[in-house]
């Protein structure tokens, strides 16, 4: 029972980004710096500072130091790349209906769906603008259809977006329903929502008065 449940299930993550890969290279190059310069410090030994006795000096290889400050440098970049070279799974989904994991996790019943968005939303990172992807779940409701038609009744810019950088032409609340996705992943999303729920669609609305359904892939 177990493994039938495992095997109608569809896990949906994200590609693995760039950062990683630059995180990966850095490191990589401190690794090789680090024992380059062990070996052209070569095998004698050396006077350095004693870490624990103040004013005090020890006796160490000469490749000794080089050693622990490639070890130093190399820790961040080598987490961080550990960190991105597995990304956590965007969204799963089942018969049932469809969890989003990426973020807080979000939980419907195909029959709550109205449609699922591909957006996205604007975000700072270290003071610079960026647009950060997401697919949100839109459930179906009377405020839902009514803003539906309000929205369609409208013009739409790519400057109409609200303080916390979700368009205006989606509804207010997409944001706590949203989780973190590659738009390279969104047809693979598409297929797995056509295989459980053939009457719903995943729509991009990442531009505004440019509304498209998402081919399966």
């Amino acid at each position: 029972m177990a493994k039938r449940a495992a095997h109608e299930q569809v896990t949906i993550r994200n590609p693995i980004e760039r950062a990683s890969w630059a995180w990966a290279g850095i490191g990589l190059v401190i690794a090789v710096g680090t024992v380059l310069w062990m070996i052209a410090a070569g095998g004698e030994t050396i006077m350095v500072r004693d870490r624990y006795v103040w004013m005090s000096e020890t006796e160490a290889y000469a490749w000794q130091p080089p050693l622990y400050l490639g070890l130093a440098l190399l820790g961040y970049p080598l987490v961080r790349s550990l960190m991105l070279l597995r990304p956590l799974p965007a969204a799963r989904l089942d018969p049932a209906g469809i969890t989003l994991l990426d973020g807080a996790k979000v939980r419907a019943k195909w029959a709550e769906v109205d449609r699922i968005v591909l957006w996205r939303q604007r975000a700072k990172r270290f003071g610079v603008e960026s647009w950060a992807p997401r697919i949100g779940i839109v459930r179906r409701s009377e405020r839902t259809d009514n803003f539906r038609k309000a929205a369609e009744a409208r013009h739409w810019t790519a400057a109409d977006l609200r303080d916390n950088g979700v368009p205006a032409w989606l509804p207010g609340g997409i944001h706590k329903c949203s989780a973190r996705l590659h738009p390279a992943r969104a047809g693979a999303l598409a297929a797995a929502v056509a295989r459980f729920a053939p009457d719903l669609q995943v729509v991009d609305e990442r531009e505004p008065d440019r509304r498209a359904p998402v081919p399966p892939a």
